[in-house]
């Protein structure tokens, strides 16, 4: 071994390398370091799992939406160059691309304030020893749904369900709602930028008819579970789960036609489900859902 930061750095490398092999063959040694090495890495990790899961959901739809929004402008330029400015490239163009700003100004918005929050409770943690602190108020489960988001609360002040519905509505829609990554304008805008994003770039949808509603049905079911370990209230999810299908299938069919130029002969018939327009719609989904649940 050469005695050099190279040299004991390949060296250490190779002998990590080696250490399943070792164990396997009944070294006490490498049994030792490997599993005082695993106890140093769970703590490690227990001290930092509930500082990096505030943050670590942020940054990852950050980076979606990010990705979603490239694949998108790639596409609107090449098509721009190819076939000059038509009435769908103009009205589209222009749709997406608000919508994409939006979602990106919104996810790195929220990450970056769910880094400021991390520290925040890093610092007060530090001060008051098991104090929790107050920058970091608990989300709900949900998003869709009027009372299930504090941001929400100034619609109960109306007269009516109708007044109150439409409030909520209204609220939910807001500037000032677009602050929470859970807010209803900011996970549309969410929805609409992947299933751009889906659209614009290569995707691989289901062989045939019976593969495609597998496909969609064990999502279905795997969304399902997930509302059921991630949402404060089950009865939420599923609500927010039903309008996501109803908004996401309508987006899904209104891109397919306009932005992909799929038939609407496709969009409208169980071709739907051999179409890239179901894989923009559960693209759009699991977005919405991943929004939705707790962390």
């Amino acid at each position: 071994m050469e005695l050099s930061p190279e040299g004991i750095a390949a060296y250490l490398a190779e002998y990590i390398r080696s250490l399943p092999s070792e164990i396997l063959r009944g070294d006490i040694f490498a049994l030792t370091i490997t599993l005082i090495a695993f106890f140093i890495a769970v703590v490690i990790i227990n001290r930092l799992t509930t500082l990096l899961v505030l943050v670590l959901k942020k940054i990852i739809l950050f980076i979606i939406v990010a990705l979603a929004f490239w694949q998108f402008i790639s596409l609107f330029f090449t098509r721009l160059s190819t076939e000059g400015l038509t009435n769908d490239l103009i009205i589209f163009g222009a749709a997406g691309i608000l919508v994409g700003f939006v979602a990106i100004i919104i996810s790195l918005y929220v990450a970056f304030r769910s880094m400021y929050a991390v520290r925040q409770e890093h610092a007060a943690a530090g001060k008051a020893g098991t104090k929790e602190s107050p920058g970091i108020r608990p989300e709900p489960g949900g998003i869709f749904p009027a009372g299930a988001s504090p941001d929400l609360a100034p619609a109960q002040m109306h007269g009516g369900p109708a007044g109150s519905a439409t409030a909520a509505l209204r609220d939910s829609l807001s500037v000032n709602s677009l602050k929470s990554d859970r807010s209803l304008g900011a996970v549309l805008a969410y929805l609409i930028i992947a299933q751009f994003g889906v659209f614009s770039s290569v995707t691989i949808p289901a062989p045939t008819f019976m593969v495609g509603v597998a496909f969609f049905t064990l999502f279905l079911i795997a969304a399902l579970f997930f509302i059921h370990f991630t949402y404060t209230d089950y009865r939420t999810g599923i609500r927010h789960l039903i309008l996501a299908v109803l908004v996401g299938t309508m987006v899904a069919v209104i891109l397919g036609y306009f932005w992909a130029d799929i038939p609407f002969a496709t969009l409208l018939s169980p071709a739907f489900f051999e179409s890239n327009a179901l894989v923009a719609l559960v693209t759009g989904l699991a977005i919405s859902l991943f929004m939705g649940g707790k962390g």
